[in-house]
């Protein structure tokens, strides 16, 4: 074929594919069941949630990326004919609120955490929210305190599918630094008292799991205490806690993804300074 006609035919051929097939895809979706659905954001590793409800969607978590945005949508379209009505967030971060305003110009309402805030007084939500929640989409909801001061676990009985935000992370090391010791374990306690062994555990980010893999996370997690409180004691400077081999054994137990750069150095560097205050405090 002549070069002349070889451009004539890509030409031809290049309308059968549109950019959105061209570019690389930004999200994965999976379907977990009729009602739920889970998605990963490639930039942020963002885990979302949707629930499907009779008359309309409830998404959970939904990561910033406003070049995205629109993918984002379609995708979620393309999963259902039904219309975004609610938005609602494991925590506060940006990572997991950042699509927040783009949905509510899109009609979407965000359910505000402190409307699913348990009144310690009368010992029932602040408003009908949980039950919007439960009767329209299943869901129940689970407070809890350990990475923020106010962590929201979103379970779906019927589904037996469980979202749990940065209580459990499944790519990075723990984060509790909210709760603190107690509270990451009250946590972690209650998220192994929902469902059942079956249960998908839906991290912050990273691979879904089983309890299995959230209860090696917490036994990991007492290990790091364990050491961190020894080397401390020992009065060790934090460059020297940084070169501790087996420091940075337990580290890469939670590099689930086998990575080669799993943390930055400076990341590495903060995790040891706040698990240290944390354990000077008890």
């Amino acid at each position: 074929m002549s070069l002349r006609k070889s451009f004539i035919f890509l030409v031809l051929l290049f309308p059968l594919f549109t950019y959105a097939e061209l570019k690389e895809k930004q999200f994965e979706i999976n379907k977990h069941s009729d009602s739920i659905f889970v998605l990963v954001g490639k930039g942020y590793g963002t885990n979302m949630g949707i629930a499907v409800g009779d008359k309309g969607l409830l998404l959970i978590d939904p990561m910033p990326g406003k070049d995205f945005f629109g993918e984002l949508h379609s995708l979620i379209k393309g999963s259902s004919n039904r219309p975004i009505l609610y938005v609602v967030n494991t925590h506060d971060h940006e990572d997991h609120t950042g699509g927040n305003e783009y949905f509510k110009s899109n009609g979407a309402t965000i359910i505000s955490p402190k409307n699913l805030r348990v009144n310690s007084s009368s010992g029932t939500a602040s408003d009908n929210k949980k039950s919007l929640l439960s009767k329209d989409f299943g869901l129940e909801i689970i407070n809890v305190k350990s990475h923020t001061n106010h962590d929201d676990l979103y379970f779906h009985p019927a589904s037996n599918i469980l979202f749990v935000g940065d209580v459990f992370e499944n790519s990075w090391h723990p984060t509790f630094y909210a709760g603190g010791i107690a509270g990451f374990t009250k946590s972690i306690n209650t998220i192994l008292a929902i469902g059942d062994k079956n249960t998908l555990i839906v991290p912050g980010h990273g691979m879904p799991a089983n309890k299995k893999v959230v209860k090696a996370f917490y036994e990991n997690t007492l290990v790091w205490l364990q050491r961190i409180s020894v080397l401390h004691k020992e009065q060790m400077s934090l460059e020297q806690i940084m070169k501790d081999d087996l420091i940075n054994e337990i580290l890469q137990r939670f590099n689930t993804e086998q990575r080669k750069q799993f943390i930055p150095e400076k990341a590495f560097r903060r995790f040891i300074e706040k698990t240290t205050s944390m354990v000077s405090a008890n």
